[in-house]
Formats: structure tokens, sequence, C-alpha cells
């Protein structure tokens, strides 16, 4: 029908409005099977993934992610998830992830999930010019936003892993991961 809000963007579920998503538990399991992460870099204190997390008020884009581990007397790390919030600033969150990895090899390993937004420029720039693996996630994942509430994504979306002991450069490795 026309004209008639769906149920999934008219509170601001899913649709621009909101950009606190829940990694799903599923995925992270799998991914996490894979890398053993350490720290969640974009997390809430209801959402976090691993024991160790920074929330928006810690600022993942400032400073690099190690030293924010040692400011809060935690070790170094080589393993961290990033399931950033998806809007315009989803360029800087590829930057940093590339950089936290590959660039500054300042961590050994990055895994982001993000919208397989392939046209963009951040795709291209960072994706396409630093990942070692690209997962495209069949179907649109099903997100779960602070408040309990789910529905499926807006967009299809990829899990991108950025190495630090792969040598640039190089065509990343491309898989898909089946719901």
């Amino acid at each position: 029908m026309t004209g008639v809000p769906s149920k999934w963007t008219k509170d601001g579920l899913f649709s621009s409005k909101s950009n606190q998503w829940e990694t799903p538990q599923w995925l992270f399991d799998h991914m996490n099977e894979l890398y053993k992460f350490e720290v969640d870099v974009c997390a809430s204190e209801q959402n976090a993934k691993c024991p160790i997390f920074f929330t928006e008020e810690d600022d993942a884009l400032g400073d690099p992610w190690n030293k924010m581990l040692a400011d809060r007397g935690h070790e170094r790390a080589s393993s961290f998830w990033c399931n950033p919030p998806y809007g315009r600033d989803i360029h800087k969150w590829a930057r940093c992830c590339a950089m936290e990895s590959e660039l500054m090899d300042r961590t050994s390993l990055v895994a982001m999930l993000v919208y397989a937004r392939t046209d963009t420029s951040w795709f291209h720039d960072y994706v396409m010019g630093y990942a070692r693996e690209i997962y495209f996630i069949k179907r649109r994942l099903k997100f779960i936003r602070d408040d309990g509430k789910t529905g499926p994504a807006t967009a299809p979306s990829m899990v991108v892993v950025f190495d630090s002991k792969w040598d640039l450069p190089h065509t990343p490795l491309v898989y898909t991961i089946d719901q």
C-alpha cells in the first residue's frame, strides 16, 4: 500500500533516524570463532559482544585503540570487533578500522560489520584498498535495537576484515555467509 508507513520505519527502527544496532549473536559467534575478538569498539552496556568494549562516550574514532586500553589499565589487544553506527560518518569508521590495522599497524586485526555499499568511495578507498577479507552476508540481517525491537536491515551487509599481517597491495578474499 502506498502512503502507509512501514512498521519498521515509523518509529525510526531500521531507518536513518536510529543508528543503534546490535550485532546478531549468530553472526558474531561465527566471526568470533574465526578471529577470537578481544574488544568491541562500538558498543553500549546492553549490546557489547566482548568483555572489553568502547561506548559512544569513549569515542573510538579519537585515540588509537590500544592507547585507550592502556589508559583504562588493560593489556594491548590484537583482535577487534566493530559494528559502527550506520549513517553519514561510516567513511570515518572504514578509515579508522583500516588505519588501526593496516595503515598504522597499531593492531593485528579489525573486523567491521557494515552495509555492503560497493558503490561508495569509502568501499573503494578503504575496503578494496586495505581489507584482507570480505564476507558478504546472504539475505538481510535482522538487527536488535537496545530497546529490544527487531527487524530486517534496510540493505545487504558485509563483514570486512583488516589484518596488519596481510601484505599490501592485494585483492581481498571474498566469501559469503549464509544465515
